[in-house]
């Protein structure tokens, strides 16, 4: 009974690909429009984007040329092949600005940009762009019910940001390049100044600014001590209640004392 139906779903199987490459061989460019709508709507993305390649340049200049460019585009999208997907959505509202399908192409073109956005630690350049996508989709339709969700798809994309900061400024305080280290971590309060890692900064400010000024030479010292204390200062003001408040403390006394042995 295995074997039967085995041979059976291997000739059901066969006789499929068979039609299909018929189909593909076919000068028919309605009949080939037709079954690439049906291939989009059963889900089957993979054999309708050939047979749209093959009749966008026969519908040029009529109205199946809009509808098969959406497909088209749509059919990568929703296969995760994101790059060519957003620039096929570009190119349909270029084409069609005035489409019943150009805010959706629009959108989903930024929505693409989002979806290329890789994870914190590498290359940042498509989470910038994909902001810029999303920003531009809300000018450009500021009715549009889909505003609060690119709103907070540039949260999500700005946080993405914030962590890159944060995590290279901290790693400047893990390998000992402490004057690095304040620059840059006072950088990333500026670039996010409700940061959710504030805390975290100002205490590795505060730890850095002390490292740098004990171990600096007689003639910058002083500088460097006061600017620890104006770290602390910081620090202080805004999480006195913090668990790490007792290792400011700390710090703070023992960069006082220098700066009276001084």
């Amino acid at each position: 009974m295995k074997r039967i139906l085995f041979f059976l779903i291997t000739a059901i199987t066969l006789s499929s690909c068979s039609e299909y490459m018929k189909l593909l061989k076919s000068s028919d460019a309605e009949l080939k429009f037709n079954k690439a709508k049906e291939f989009y709507e059963e889900g089957s993305y993979d054999k309708a984007i050939p047979l749209c390649e093959d009749v966008i340049g026969a519908f040029r200049g009529t109205k199946r040329h809009e509808e098969v460019y959406f497909i088209y585009a749509s059919s990568y999208y929703e296969l995760g092949d994101y790059f060519f997907a957003e620039n096929y959505y570009r190119q349909f509202v270029k084409t069609f600005p005035r489409s019943k399908y150009a805010e959706e192409c629009a959108f989903k073109a930024a929505l693409c940009s989002y979806q290329l956005s890789p994870k914190y630690s590498l290359d940042q350049s498509y989470t910038f762009k994909a902001i810029d996508n999303l920003q531009l989709f809300i000018e450009a339709y500021p009715e549009s019910s889909k505003r609060d969700t690119c709103n907070k798809l540039m949260t999500q994309l700005n946080q993405k940001l914030e962590l890159k900061s944060y995590e290279n400024s901290k790693l400047y305080f893990k390998t000992l390049h402490y004057e690095s280290a304040v620059i840059s971590l006072n950088n990333t309060l500026k670039d996010f100044p409700n940061s959710a890692y504030e805390e975290d900064i100002r205490f590795l400010i505060l730890k850095s600014s002390y490292e740098l000024a004990i171990n600096s030479v007689v003639k910058k010292k002083k500088e460097r001590l006061e600017a620890t204390v104006e770290a602390y200062q910081k620090y202080i003001d805004k999480f006195a209640d913090s668990n790490r408040a007792g290792q400011a403390e700390n710090l703070y006394e023992n960069t006082i004392k220098e700066l009276e042995r001084l």
